[in-house]
């Protein structure tokens, strides 16, 4: 027998009082909140989503690379000749000779439309000679200017430029490489090929344009333009061969072998069209 030391009430052995039961505070058993496995292991990975730096547009790191090629060219191009051959970047280059090819394709095809839409307006019912209609209609209806025929002047003007860059590549390596001593891959004669298309691609435009207008000193004066960007392509290729061949004294031969080359690619591709 035990007593309380409160109150003095009679307990049995083990017994708790009631005064002491109320006095004691109640604590509520906390449960332990579990962490979803699923959150706990996307977390990282959504912090990394978060924290990975954008990428950058391929095309828009490719056209500042090529933009950045034409303005050092223009600006300082005996340094950015001599880094872009050694360098022969097969990308660069084709960019810069599709682009002449599908320029020349578009020139092409405004030329053309513009020479048909000249013919048939010079087709007058009222002063025909009746004895030779036929000719008169196959020589100022336009007949001449089909859609085909159209067609495969653009694919000749096009693949021509490509063919002629090809050739002159062709040309500068076979003559480096046996008359320069030297050691020049078919991708740095791509490259120095691709150099005449900097200036060759706004004068083609120029030329046209002012071709357009019918006037004879806009007609003369696109031609100026255009031996202007030719003798400047011509330069840049003079630089270009300088940076592979190793004998500064047979680069002469060799730019006359390129010129050569052009002229005889030019020859070849006509008698295929």
């Amino acid at each position: 027998m035990a007593f309380c030391t409160k109150c003095g009430r009679p307990l049995q052995d083990g017994e708790v009082c009631l005064c002491q039961a109320a006095t004691q505070p109640q604590v509520t058993p906390v449960t332990p909140v579990q962490v979803s496995s699923v959150q706990t292991a996307a977390s990282p990975a959504q912090a990394a989503v978060i924290n990975q730096p954008t990428q950058p547009n391929v095309f828009l790191v490719f056209f500042k690379e090529l933009w950045a090629i034409v303005l050092g060219v223009l600006k300082t191009p005996v340094t950015t000749i001599n880094t872009y051959v050694q360098k022969a970047d097969v990308k660069i280059s084709c960019a810069l000779i599709g682009i002449s090819a599908f320029v020349a394709a578009l020139v092409t095809l405004f030329g053309l439309l513009q020479a048909k839409a000249q013919s048939s307006s010079l087709y007058d019912l009222d002063n025909i000679d009746l004895s030779n209609i036929t000719s008169l209609y196959d020589q100022y209806s336009g007949t001449s200017y089909s859609a085909k025929y159209i067609f495969k002047q653009m694919c000749f003007s096009a693949f021509l430029i490509i063919a002629v860059a090809a050739a002159i590549a062709l040309v500068i390596m076979i003559a480096v490489n046996t008359y320069g001593k030297a050691k020049a891959t078919y991708l740095q004669g791509i490259a120095i090929v691709s150099l005449t298309a900097i200036l060759a691609i706004p004068a083609a435009i120029l030329a046209y344009i002012f071709g357009a207008f019918g006037v004879s000193f806009f007609s003369a004066f696109g031609g100026w333009i255009s031996v202007f960007a030719s003798a400047v392509g011509a330069i840049y290729i003079f630089i270009g061969v300088r940076v592979v061949c190793k004998d500064e004294n047979k680069l002469p031969f060799i730019a006359g072998l390129c010129a050569v080359g052009a002229a005889m690619a030019r020859y070849l591709i006509g008698l295929m069209f």
